[in-house]
């Protein structure tokens, strides 16, 4: 086994390894946030400000798994440009990826699995849905605020609500980019193609047949030549 096999293992391991850590946080999200709402359930004493903790750890959480998903873009990336271009008789990493984007695995079922991993952003809307619903149905006090349509509403608990909703627009954008793992692995494809071009260790002639195999993009790809006019 040479360098570069063993290179390209242990790449394949870390990428396993986060994926991994991507289904132990989602389940621990999505296991403390039920406990969390079943305690508030069970005992309707307790202030609305409950169903607000979840965000403790949604919203640090949600930015982990999307570091995660760049992390397992930007390595798979590298094995498809820069290892499987020196270990020819290891194609997975490519065939994966053009098996993607060029969309044979565009089926019905697939749209919908594309989206599948919303549980920040609905543990969110549920989160700031509850404590709203909690504040209306304590008529939430403090015994300082704004009557409106008979709800006394505090300062307190209408920052907190628009907070809630800001919050959920990050977690929002989170998710969208979470889910756009084709551009992200494209982007990074594109991304060592042209550090391997600039760093000498990639031929122009080769960088048009990757860019033709796997990108599919002359504009780009004409875009990043005129740009380096005069160095290549």
């Amino acid at each position: 086994m040479n360098d570069n096999t063993k290179e390209y293992l242990m790449l394949r391991e870390e990428m396993l390894m986060r994926i991994k850590e991507q289904d132990t946080i989602s389940k621990f999200v999505i296991t403390t946030s039920v406990v969390i709402f079943g305690y508030a359930f069970s005992n309707p004493q307790v202030s609305a400000l409950v169903y607000l903790l979840t965000f403790i750890f949604i919203v640090p959480l949600a930015f982990k798994e999307l570091e995660n998903k760049r992390a397992i873009s930007y390595l798979g990336g590298y094995i498809i440009v820069v290892l499987e271009e020196k270990i020819p008789q290891i194609t997975w990493g490519r065939n994966y990826y053009k098996f993607r984007i060029k969309s044979y695995d565009n089926g019905v079922l697939n749209k919908i699995t594309a989206f599948g991993n919303l549980e920040f952003f609905a543990l969110g809307i549920i989160s700031a849905i509850l404590y709203t619903i909690k504040c209306i149905k304590d008529n939430v006090l403090l015994n300082v605020g704004v009557e409106r349509y008979g709800i006394n509403l505090t300062i307190t608990n209408i920052v907190l609500i628009i907070g809630s909703a800001i919050i959920i627009l990050v977690l929002f954008v989170i998710t969208i980019q979470y889910n756009n793992y084709d551009d992200g692995l494209r982007k990074y494809v594109k991304k060592w193609m042209d550090f391997q071009l600039d760093s000498g260790q990639m031929s122009k002639k080769r960088y048009d047949e990757l860019s033709k195999e796997l990108l599919e993009d002359e504009e780009r790809k004409l875009e990043y030549y005129s740009s380096k006019e005069g160095i290549i």
